[in-house]
């Protein structure tokens, strides 16, 4: 059963191989074949315009190949960086969860010992947004006039919370230095967040950095199948392509708005990594019971026909 009309590059068409890859004529000049007898007559020699025509399809198909190297390879490199910083940033999440309780006296904000402090100091001015990202200005009263401004995840409740006093109490929780916990509280309700210096929030950050480049690898083995030259000569069409392709969509598309979640709200991987992934499979279920339903119309459409 033949094919009908030519694809316009949906993945899940048909089409012919000539529309996208040069044929015998276009190769060899004083050749072209005779599609109806299947046999080879002489024309004359190609004419310039058509040798260009090859040329820049050559040129194009080549330049989208090295675009989609670069990306694939983009991806990589972020998916073993981030899970590499990702394994170190949990080990020191770890030695700071085993850390000792630091001993009384000691300066927190320039403690590079291996022990965890708190310290209640005044917030003032309230919480100061910038995109994604909050700070909070913190007095040390141990040292006149300095603050401390750390960074952590936008968080509306700890916002409240805080609300726009001009001075207010804040428990910090201090590792090696750096301001890790803060926590506030207003009558019964407790609000705390771990800021960007808290190596969980670090771990999830590089976890998302990680999902990223796996969306972007997704994304290059996509665009290479969409490559008409490629798919014809080396993929095996038919329900096993449109089910791989289907997977592949759903699944970089999970996998990017995971990342993004993870890169704005590190704290919180428990949540995007419990929650997306189901969401994903769901939907990739349906779009896999999809492909098989069509599928099986189109084969009953077929032997209606016959």
């Amino acid at each position: 059963m033949g094919r009908a009309g030519r694809s316009s590059g949906n993945l899940f068409d048909g089409g012919e191989p000539e529309d996208a890859i040069p044929g015998l004529e276009d190769l060899i000049p004083g050749v072209h074949e005779d599609r109806r007898s299947g046999r080879s007559r002489s024309v004359g020699p190609i004419r310039g315009r058509s040798a260009r025509s090859v040329t820049v399809r050559r040129g194009w198909l080549v330049l989208r190949l090295v675009l989609y190297t670069v990306l694939f390879l983009l991806g990589v490199l972020m998916m073993v960086s981030g899970a590499v910083t990702a394994a170190s940033s949990y080990g020191e999440a770890a030695t700071m969860a085993a850390a000792p309780q630091c001993p009384p006296g000691t300066d927190l904000a320039v403690e590079t010992a291996d022990c965890v402090g708190d310290l209640v100091v005044s917030a003032e001015g309230g919480v100061s947004e910038d995109d994604d990202e909050e700070s909070l200005g913190l007095v040390l009263p141990a040292r006149d006039g300095y603050y401390l401004w750390p960074t952590f995840p936008g968080d509306a409740a700890f916002a409240a919370v805080i609300g726009d006093d001009e001075s207010y109490p804040v428990r910090v929780e201090f590792w090696q230095g750096n301001a890790v916990t803060l926590t506030a509280a207003r009558g019964d309700d407790v609000q705390a967040v771990t800021t960007d210096d808290n190596p969980n929030n670090q771990a999830g950050t590089d976890v998302g950095v990680a999902l990223m480049g796996l969306s972007f690898v997704d994304l290059a083995v996509l665009l290479v199948i969409g490559v008409r030259a490629i798919r014809y000569r080396w993929l095996r069409p038919g329900l096993g392509l449109r089910l791989a392709v289907s997977a592949l969509i759903v699944g970089g598309f999970g996998m990017f708005v995971a990342a993004v979640c993870q890169v704005s709200q590190p704290a919180r991987i428990l949540l995007t990594m419990t929650v997306a992934p189901s969401v994903t499979a769901g939907v990739m279920l349906c779009v896999c019971l999809s492909v098989f339903s069509s599928r099986r119309r189109g084969h009953s459409g077929v032997r209606r026909r016959g």
